[in-house]
């Protein structure tokens, strides 16, 4: 190599596309997309699937406990099972609702008991803390205050 090579560092330029510098064989054909019905019933072979294979695999849980008698140790594989199971379900069933709380407030049945209220604190050394922290919050913002002024 010689230090001309050495000193300048190679780039590779990408090549502009054009209609013309491509050839019909090096196109890439996109494939058409599904329409709606076409995905349901894909997504609905798919669940199919799912549920008879969920099926054996109980059946199966079932043959091994009872070879296995009482006692036996397949408690937390059909544990898992039946949350899987549960799961399934609820999906099937329910209006799409994931994990967790995205979409609001989940809707509050008429039992259930109302939030307890806090505990009041009691403790001196903690209000002590808790006057302190509050007293030199209101200096910080009276000297800002003061500053914009």
């Amino acid at each position: 190599m010689t230090t001309e090579e050495i000193a300048t560092p190679t780039t590779r330029r990408r090549r502009a596309r054009s209609s013309a510098a491509t050839t019909p064989g090096t196109e890439r054909a996109r494939r058409p997309r599904p329409s709606g019905g076409d995905l349901v019933a894909q997504l609905t072979g798919m669940v199919d699937k799912l549920i008879a294979e969920n099926r054996e695999l109980k059946r199966a849980i079932a043959k091994a406990e009872k070879a296995q008698g009482p006692g036996g140790g397949l408690g937390q594989a059909a544990k898992a099972l039946s949350g899987l199971q549960r799961r399934v379900s609820q999906a099937l069933a329910g209006g799409g609702r994931g994990r967790g709380r995205r979409g609001g407030a989940a809707p509050k049945s008429t039992t259930a008991a109302a939030p307890r209220p806090r505990r009041k604190v009691t403790d001196p050394e903690v209000l002590e803390k808790r006057r302190a922290a509050l007293a030199k919050a209101r200096a910080a913002r009276a000297a800002k205050r003061a500053a914009t002024q």
